[in-house]
C-alpha cells in the first residue's frame, strides 16, 4: 500500500503495482480535484487509515 498527498505518490505506487491511497489533506493545492490521481482508495483524515486497512486485510 501507498498513500500520498500528491498526484506523485499515486502515480509512483500505481506504477509499483501498488494497492494506493489518496490523502485528501496535507498539501494539495485548492484547485486538484484528487478523483483524478486514480488512486484506490481516498482518505480526508488520518484517522481513516486503520479502518480501511482493517477492512482490507479482514483483521478484526
Amino acid at each position: 500500500m501507498y498513500v500520498g498527498d500528491h498526484i506523485r505518490d499515486i502515480e509512483a505506487g500505481n506504477r509499483a503495482g501498488m494497492l494506493t491511497i489518496a490523502a485528501a489533506y496535507g498539501y494539495i493545492n485548492d484547485d486538484e480535484d484528487i478523483s483524478d490521481w486514480n488512486s484506490n482508495y481516498c482518505i480526508t483524515q488520518a484517522t481513516e487509515l486503520q479502518p480501511l486497512l482493517a477492512r482490507h486485510y479482514n483483521i478484526h
